[in-house]
């Protein structure tokens, strides 16, 4: 059970991004035909690079990778040495802190979107300014 969740937790971090693509929408050029295209090359784009680097990472660390805790950091550790692991970490901090900052941009818009068009959250939450900037939400 523990390592269904483990897998579970991965692959909902893995296309978090996609997600706030509706988002972007508004802003979108023929939204209607350039979202689904959007959404379908972010996925299979994202399920590539995933790939690979399973690939690599498996390649690379072969029994080694069972109760591995960082896995890849682990593997790019074993090609390049502690540059490659401190590297990996740099890179992993990067890119949580660009996840908490695409989520206090987008929340905001879904909540108003919420309250606006969906009337699921209280009509406060939808009042934006004369540019469309979901005050209240932030």
């Amino acid at each position: 059970m523990g390592e269904t969740n483990i897998a579970m937790n991965t692959v909902f971090y893995m296309f978090t991004g996609f997600a706030f693509l509706p988002v972007a929408a508004q802003s979108m050029e023929n939204a209607k035909k350039n979202l689904p295209k959007a959404l379908i090359a972010t996925i299979a784009t994202v399920a590539v690079i995933y790939s690979l680097i399973q690939l690599v990472t498996i390649l690379v660390l072969q029994n080694k990778l069972i109760d591995n805790q960082s896995p890849l950091a682990s593997a790019l550790k074993l090609l390049t040495g502690n540059a490659g692991y401190v590297l990996i970490i740099i890179g992993m901090l990067i890119s949580i802190l660009g996840v908490a900052l695409s989520v206090s941009y987008s929340t905001p818009f879904v909540a108003s979107s919420l309250a606006n068009e969906k009337h699921l959250l209280p009509k406060f939450l939808g009042k934006t300014a004369a540019n469309g900037v979901p005050t209240t939400s932030i």
